[in-house]
């Protein structure tokens, strides 16, 4: 347990840490980009223009052949940004301002584009990852079985929303491969849940019939006792000496009724512990 409970905070501090060291990236590429603003403004117009050619032409090559992490998309998504801010530097007087113009309007979409790519990938990311938290949470939850019908569908539930979460990964991200995977695992163990779900109502069910039934024996075996039957079993004395059968009792004492009753309470215990036992099998369920 203290095994467990060691990898869970391990787990937990390195998704901080990560999540720490991705904000730290992006606040060094926006604060480049801020700095590579500032020293823009002493460069001539014909130096600003040929700077941010180069810097849309970098930003192009690292985006090609994706998909790609989201720090790839946000580092090509600083250059385009670099870029317009310089040619949004060239004075309108300078011969260089309609060539200026014209890429800016290109470059305006090409960061526009790039913003959808990283924010689609920020999200596929994030999605996963509760996904998987949402999947760990469930399998730990029905580890070491039996388990009460609320602790099933407690799992039940948490599998659901993983499928949920990964169902609105967007294609054609980083993550979409891994979670397309994981995604025929989840429902894969859905399934699983779903069956013991049903096990579980179907013991639940027997062995409220079985209370039912008891309680209605106990009630024959008390009233027989104290002659309080409500319908007398087996027949009346009269009929009996009709009958011309000497000697023999065709009506049940007391004694008899509670036997009788004995039996049907046994035979109903071990209908519901054979159903529970089936619903006990221990089982466990992959998370990645």
């Amino acid at each position: 347990m203290k095994l467990l409970r060691l990898k869970i905070v391990l787990l937990i501090y390195l998704g901080l840490a990560g999540c720490s060291l991705q904000s730290s990236m992006m606040a060094s590429l926006d604060q480049g980009a801020s700095n590579h603003a500032v020293s823009a403004e002493t460069l001539a117009p014909a130096e600003k223009f040929r700077s941010a050619k180069r810097l849309a032409w970098d930003a192009a090559v690292i985006v090609q052949q994706p998909p790609h992490s989201a720090e790839t998309w946000q580092t090509a998504r600083v250059k385009w940004r670099q870029a317009i801010r310089l040619l949004e530097s060239i004075s309108g007087k300078t011969p260089l301002a309609a060539q200026a113009n014209a890429k800016l309007a290109i470059y305006r979409k090409n960061y526009a584009a790039i913003s959808q790519r990283l924010a689609a990938e920020q999200m596929a990311r994030d999605q996963l990852v509760k996904a998987q938290t949402l999947a760990w949470q469930a399998a730990v939850t029905v580890q070491n079985p039996p388990h009460s019908l609320k602790v099933w569908q407690r799992a039940s539930q948490k599998w659901a929303a993983a499928i949920a979460l990964l169902t609105t990964v967007p294609p054609q991200t980083s993550v979409t491969a891994v979670s397309r995977s994981k995604l025929v695992t989840y429902r894969n163990n859905f399934s699983a849940i779903a069956q013991r779900l049903q096990t579980e109502r179907s013991a639940q069910r027997t062995v409220q019939q079985f209370a039912k039934s008891t309680s209605t024996l106990v009630s024959l075996q008390t009233q027989a006792a104290l002659g309080m039957t409500k319908h007398p079993l087996g027949i009346d004395y009269l009929s009996y000496q009709a009958s011309g059968v000497p000697k023999v009792s065709l009506k049940l004492t007391a004694w008899e009724i509670w036997q009788q009753a004995s039996r049907h309470v046994d035979a109903a215990q071990q209908q519901v512990s054979t159903q529970v036992d089936g619903a006990s099998v221990q089982s466990s369920y992959p998370i990645r």
